[in-house]
């Protein structure tokens, strides 16, 4: 499967993150999206952007993030991809959390020649790392920093260790301890 994959930074797209010119000789991974993906399925990532680098969809009153999720869904069809995987921390919103999932669904809809997988970690895409590496058993409920600390602590900083702690957990991944995790793996 071609994959494209869009998130806030490093952690969740690796070096897609990075501007188009280093990316061939980057060092980094394609990020935690498609090691999750590729925990069940085979992919190649084709093509990446940062979310808040995303064009923004101009059509209609839809709110900046929804129009980012569609603008991504442009970059993948433009890129030839077959697959678009999306996150965005929900920072504790549950607005964010609930325009975000509509427009995924919508966009699901519209779609039917992308498949689209995507969501929201709850606070920040460590809270993932953490539940994947079963520091805690309820990482959701720490806070934005406080789950950016533990990861940092326990040396699971950047994505080249994420993506290793990914490959070397067992499979299937116990999402139990993260209920956004399971919600995002559930449409693999």
């Amino acid at each position: 499967m071609k994959l494209f994959v869009t998130g806030e930074g490093p952690a969740e797209i690796g070096k897609w993150s990075e501007s188009p010119e280093y990316r061939n000789l980057s060092k980094r991974t394609d990020g935690v999206l498609a090691e999750l993906f590729r925990t069940r399925r085979e992919g190649t990532v084709i093509g990446g952007v940062v979310w808040k680098d995303v064009r923004k969809y101009r059509v209609g009153q839809a709110h900046g993030d929804t129009r980012t999720l569609q603008g991504a869904a442009l970059l993948a069809d433009e890129a030839g991809a077959e697959v678009l995987l999306w996150a965005r921390d929900s920072d504790g919103s549950t607005e964010r959390v609930n325009l975000l999932e509509a427009a995924h669904a919508q966009l699901k809809e519209e779609r039917a020649d992308l498949e689209i997988i995507g969501g929201l970690p709850e606070k920040a895409i460590e809270a993932w790392i953490i539940a994947i590496a079963q520091l805690l058993k309820n990482p959701e409920s720490l806070s934005r920093d406080a789950a950016k600390t533990l990861v940092r602590e326990n040396d699971l900083s950047n994505d080249t260790k994420m993506c290793e702690l990914i490959k070397g957990a067992p499979k299937p991944l116990d999402t139990s301890r993260s209920p956004s995790l399971a919600k995002w793996m559930a449409q693999l």
